[in-house]
């Protein structure tokens, strides 16, 4: 585990979440499967939206109009593939979603499946219900074959036998609930009363407004409200709440990890499963009908129960074409994901992985799924969803062990949400750069995957409520991170395989490596920590997420990753460590430290890995004594009596929580941390055969409810062990000293020991070569790190890493192109004019006498500061590139700022999300002004604060191309809905004065629709681009146009050539219909076209297909053949928004009139450099908007600034 392993008898029950669903398909293309990984799955809402959301079986039908009729001409009528791998630790959470899903199918009636998965307390049909449902699933349960055989095994299956058993023994113990006695039911029914009242009263949940989106200050008051109504009755439905109706206390509410108690965790709350905003404004089609807040807010979320559990049973009902497949595994997240990779690298079913940090039970594979000539499980996903895992994991763990997972494709997504408190350091909500422990462009590149947000200037999904919701209240900052494998959209695809990067010089390497190891371990810098003593640093100090195992794994990931002379660098961390007095207990780590990489086969130089050295050291002890060898590491076993974990089982585990739990090692030589234990009840026995000793250890499966000895092993260095008598070693169990464990000192002593004792004892210490029970264990994982590299990468271009001097970031990237073939190194020898043109914000093209070569690079570039150096006489070219770190200069415009990448035919986004446009509540219009300030709020929002200061200087003509279509789409919305106008307009004209382009665009707005799991807003469209080709068919309707009150707005060229390439993209991310193997997109790239009035910058795939509203419209009946819907939506900073965003949010809220601008991040990085301020960043004196770190980066930038720059 390379998570530390926590003293366990604290924990919550999360029966259900906290945060609205999501769409797990929003980033794939509709033609392509979903194999989904879950990791802390929690409840399946958002399988069941996503079921309800995705597109429908219909998907591909293709709609011709002959006359007066409309034919269905069914190319393809299957629904995407789905197949769901759910990873969760608590066996009662898998248990619960398995009984809602199969209730779901089975028919039981809505009202019942809600009761029976949200109520604390049931009426008697609904508990009738749940016993007769437990018995369904106990009989088809008895093993993996009879559940495959069942009606339920065709779409629910187990990953491994253990989660069968472990989620079947839940369902048994809610029917031996119901035998129970009248005085037990009763006993137990009285602690959950008293125990939500204990909540209620302390007030610890917050009525969290989030679910409400853009609309939360509608719902703030009343959220509190909820909150209370729920955990004084435990139950939302106003039906459900009188308790002489609700005579059984939920079973599946009472068990868990933490055994038959009240263990639910305070901050649940069923309005937190749903969206609330269609409740606070009004929406078309069936909505809440009561006028009472709290009824509009329950009608909402039970509606959208009802059409989740709908979608869901039909789909699967329809058997042949369902195609989904939801896996259930039990076990710690990411011992799962190393599971997984062992499985998919060496064809491993028996892993020799730990299902869990307590306990021996290894994740052995269901062999029918997973085995190598049976596989049809996946063992590579295109999402990864990890819930908010990073909080409780640690951000780098999640990411060394997820990305090895992820399919390498365009639309592949990994998220790594996070819900804690807000930072405002540096004025940013955004935990990111903190979690991270390092520089993100840098930790992209070495892991191979980016944030989104570094790889675009927009996103199309909004988190601005969160922090409006983080500066009012004392609540969670739901913060949401995807991450992607770099892209080229200019044809060279995903970037992390093809693209192996290298670094020259291994020192910047180390250095690089050791600033991320004493911020991995920054909570034994108590220096540091002491001269800063604050909340955040209490909670660094409480919370420690990395062992040194964790360390290794990460060294050992991006080995395989980067290309570098990795002995001397590891060597020349070695020495940094080694010198290094900031971390307290860096020495006493040391030893566990160079154990972890000599594992991960690295480090294998070192001295106390020789064998020579070993064989020099005597062994007083004799406890290698008829050893063939000595191994340079070993594994201790421990044994702990039950008596010494009493002392700690008495404590009240809310008093003493979680600390961490560790082996020590004393010898005369020093004192040595040993962080990597895995600890399970049970005793052992000695195998014989053999001089050297073996050990089996037979598990007590009651573990802390039976009464057998604690059994821990751990690896160690062999050496620690020699020189020095039996008497002298001391080996122990103890908490890890921290603030937080002050409570224990006078139980455990000054070291906190648990346990203790030295190697004469031979009854509680024994050393052995494996781990008992894993032979094999250390070869397996030195396997799995083994370097793989890919068959083109020797012949790949290779980018060289430059790192800034202190190692902590790479500032530039640079290619050398060896010019071999004789004439042209001749050429190049005497004087050849070499031209270097960027392509892309990856590529560059080198040419000179006819030869060309694309360059490409694994991260963004700088494309306005590359350096081309000419080695005439060495006969090479090199490019060297700034790295772009962030896409926040938005004059500095992305050479592809809306990418869609083409592959085989296929079209992906890459920064838009997809959506169902006919799954989304549509607004009910006209609304009252008062009515839809949220609205206009939110749309402003798109602004980032530095584009609203360009926006608001008056002096200032040009306010560039991204402001202007950011309030070209503004203006969409407000004309639509009438916040700004007293008079609606639904058809719009977009026109350019320059290039001969003129009315270029025609857009009639459907409806304006609620993107609930977007939280945002997105207008529902048809588009006619206009052209040449089409001129003939709209002059017969022009008179009936200009009849309208059809807004026209002017657009620059600029922003023009913006639209055009954002129109594919809005069209793309509804799309309903396939492309033709003829689309102009595979001819002509997106957009179809650029410049001019010649031709569309669609393609002519979805005229005239699936038009919505439109479609009905008979007075445009002909133009509905050259018509594409699509959906428009306000375009984000892709960047966190920062805390400075409050301030100017609520001053819009509470204005009379809306203003002309809301706040959004600023930059907060050099625009020439991309470092932070030396010491603080300095504003452009002419412009006031772009900042530079030194009047060096200005002057060098200034060639770049200069057309944007109000000075000119």
């Amino acid at each position: 585990m390379t998570h530390p392993v926590l003293w366990p008898k604290k924990s919550f029950f999360y029966p259900i979440g906290n945060t609205p669903p999501v769409c797990f398909t929003r980033h794939l293309p509709p033609e392509e499967g979903a194999n989904v990984l879950l990791l802390a799955c929690g409840d399946p809402r958002s399988i069941l939206y996503t079921v309800y959301a995705d597109h429908a079986p219909s998907m591909f039908l293709l709609l011709a109009t002959h006359g007066n009729t409309r034919h269905i001409l069914i190319k393809s009528a299957e629904y995407r593939e789905m197949d769901f791998t759910c990873c969760d630790w608590e066996p009662a959470v898998l248990a619960r979603n398995i009984l809602l899903m199969t209730m779901i199918v089975d028919g039981v009636s809505y009202h019942n499946c809600w009761a029976i998965f949200y109520n604390f307390f049931l009426d008697n049909k609904s508990y009738d219900t749940l016993l007769q449902q437990c018995r369904k699933l106990i009989l088809s349960a008895p093993d993996l074959q009879t559940w495959k055989g069942s009606k339920y095994g065709t779409y629910i299956k187990f990953c491994t036998s253990h989660t069968l058993v472990a989620i079947k023994r839940h369902w048994e113990l809610y029917l031996e609930y119901s035998n129970s006695s009248s005085d037990a039911k009763k006993s137990l029914r009285s602690s959950f009363s008293v125990g939500m009242e204990k909540i209620r009263q302390r007030k610890r949940g917050s009525g969290s407004p989030r679910s409400a989106g853009p609309l939360l200050l509608s719902y703030t008051e009343h959220a509190r409200n909820n909150y209370d109504k729920f955990w004084s009755t435990g139950t939302i439905l106003p039906n459900q709440i009188n308790k002489m109706s609700t005579p059984h206390l939920n079973p599946t509410f009472a068990y868990c990890q933490a055994g038959k108690t009240f263990n639910v965790h305070y901050g649940t709350n069923p309005f937190d499963c749903f969206f609330l905003a269609p409740a606070y404004t009004e929406t078309q089609g069936p909505q809440a009908t009561s006028s009472n807040p709290y009824d509009r807010a329950v009608e909402t979320a039970f509606s959208q129960f009802s059409s989740w559990c709908l979608a869901f049973k039909e789909r699967i009902l329809s058997v042949a074409s369902s195609r989904i497949v939801i896996r259930f595994f039990l076990g710690e997240s990411l011992a799962f994901c190393r599971a997984l990779y062992s499985c998919r690298e060496h064809e491993l079913t028996e892993t020799g992985v730990y299902a869990f940090p307590w306990g021996g039970k290894q994740i052995n594979l269901n062999p029918e799924h997973y085995g190598s000539q049976s596989r049809s499980a996946p063992l590579t996903y295109n999402v990864i969803e990890t819930s908010n895992l990073a909080d409780h994991a640690g951000l780098v763990n999640l990411l060394v062990a997820t990305v090895p997972l992820l399919h390498e494709g365009f639309s592949s997504v990994l998220h790594t949400d996070t819900l804690t408190k807000p930072t405002t350091a540096g004025g940013s909500t955004s935990g990111l750069p903190r979690r991270a422990l390092a520089d993100i462009p840098t930790l992209s590149l070495l892991l191979g995957v980016s944030p989104i947000s570094h790889l675009s200037h927009f996103a199309t999904s909004c988190d601005r409520h969160e922090v409006l919701l983080s500066s009012f209240t004392s609540g969670q900052f739901l913060e949401k991170i995807a991450w992607r494998v770099p892209f080229d959209p200019s044809g060279n695809g995903a970037l992390s395989e093809k693209l192996r990067p290298a670094v020259s010089d291994p020192t910047c390497l180390a250095k690089f490596l050791f600033d991320m190891y004493t911020k991995m371990f920054a909570d034994e810098n108590w220096s540091a920590n002491f001269a800063s003593l604050g909340m955040d640093t209490l909670n660094k100090l409480a919370v420690v997420h990395y062992s040194r195992a964790s360390f290794a794994c990460f060294v050992a990931f991006i080995r395989g990753r980067l290309q570098a002379d990795w002995d001397a660098a590891v060597n020349h961390f070695d020495l940094m460590v080694t010198s290094d007095r900031t971390l307290l207990m860096g020495p006493n780590n040391y030893q566990d430290m160079i154990s972890e990489l000599y594992q991960r086969g690295m480090h294998k130089s070192l001295i106390p890995f020789q064998p020579n050295f070993l064989r020099s050291l005597d062994d007083p002890s004799g406890i290698f004594a008829g050893w063939k060898d000595i191994p340079p590491i070993v594994c201790v076993v421990l044994k702990v009596p039950r008596a010494k974990l009493k002392r700690l089982e008495a404590l009240d585990p809310d008093k003493i929580m979680t600390p961490i739990v560790q082996c020590e090692s004393r010898t005369p030589g020093g004192h040595n941390i040993h962080s990597s234990i895995q600890p399970m009840f049970g005793d052992l026995k000695a195998t014989f055969g053999s001089a050297e000793p073996k050990l089996v250890i037979e598990e007590d499966l009651s573990a802390w409810q039976g009464k057998s000895p604690l059994i821990v092993t751990f690896y160690m260095n062999t050496w620690i062990l020699l020189n020095a008598s039996s008497k002298s070693v001391h080996i122990g169990l103890h908490i890890r000293v921290s603030p937080a464990v002050e409570l224990l000192m006078p139980i455990l002593g000054p070291e906190l020991t648990i346990f203790s004792t030295d190697l004469s004892d031979k009854n509680h210490l024994s050393v052995v070569r494996d781990r008992p029970g894993n032979f094999g264990e250390i070869e397996r994982l030195r396997k799995s790190t083994t370097l793989h590299i890919p068959k083109d990468a020797e012949t790949a271009q290779r980018a060289s890493l430059m790192f800034e001097q202190s190692g902590r970031a790479v500032m530039h990237m640079c290619i050398r192109e060896e010019i071999i073939e004789g004439r042209l190194a001749k050429n190049l020898a005497t004087g050849a004019s070499v031209a270097s043109q960027p392509v892309s914000d990856y590529t560059v093209d080198v040419a000179f006498d006819g030869y060309s070569k694309r360059l490409v690079y694994p991260f963004p570039i700088k494309v306005g500061q590359i350096k081309t150096r000419i080695a005439r006489k060495s006969s090479y070219i090199e490019v060297e590139a700034p790295v772009r770190t962030n896409f926040q200069d938005t004059f500095d415009v992305s050479l592809h700022p809306f990418p869609v990448l083409i592959q085989e035919g296929q079209l992906t986004l890459t920064n838009a999300h997809y959506i169902n446009l006919d799954k989304l509540p549509a607004m009910k219009f006209p609304i009252p002004r008062a009515n839809l300030t949220w609205l206009y709020t939110h749309v402003a929002l798109s602004l980032s604060e530095t584009e609203r200061d360009l926006q608001n200087n008056v002096a200032r003509k040009n306010k560039g191309d991204v402001i202007g279509i950011k309030q070209s789409i503004g203006t969409v919305f407000y004309n639509y809905s009438g916040v700004e106008t007293q008079e609606r307009r639904k058809v719009f004209g977009l026109y350019s004065p320059s290039h001969g382009v003129g009315l270029y665009l025609l857009i009639f707005v459907n409806d304006i629709k609620l993107d609930l799991s977007s939280h945002t807003v997105v207008a529902d469209a048809c588009v006619i681009s206009l052209h040449e080709h089409v001129l003939d068919k709209i002059l017969p309707v022009m008179s009936k146009l200009m009849a309208l009150p059809v807004y026209q707005f002017e657009t620059n060229h600029g922003e023009t050539l913006l639209w055009k390439k954002l129109l594919p993209v809005f069209a793309e991310r509804c799309r309903t219909w396939e492309h033709t193997p003829n689309c102009e997109y595979i001819t002509n790239g997106v957009p179809a076209a650029l410049e001019g009035y010649a031709a569309s910058p669609l393609c002519s795939c979805g005229k005239g297909k699936d038009l919505g509203a439109f479609g009905n419209l008979q007075q445009w009946k002909v133009l509905h053949s050259e018509a594409i819907r699509v959906a428009i939506c306000p375009l984000f900073p892709s960047s966190t928004a920062e805390q400075a965003m409050f301030n100017k949010f609520t001053e819009m809220m509470n204005s009379d009139a809306p203003n002309s601008s809301a706040p959004g991040p600023s930059v907060s990085r050099c625009a020439n450099c991309g470092k932070p301020g030396n010491p603080t960043l300095q504003v452009c004196s002419s412009c006031k908007a772009v900042k530079y770190c030194s009047k060096s980066c200005q002057k060098a930038h200034w060639k770049i600034h200069k057309p944007q720059c109000g000075a000119s």
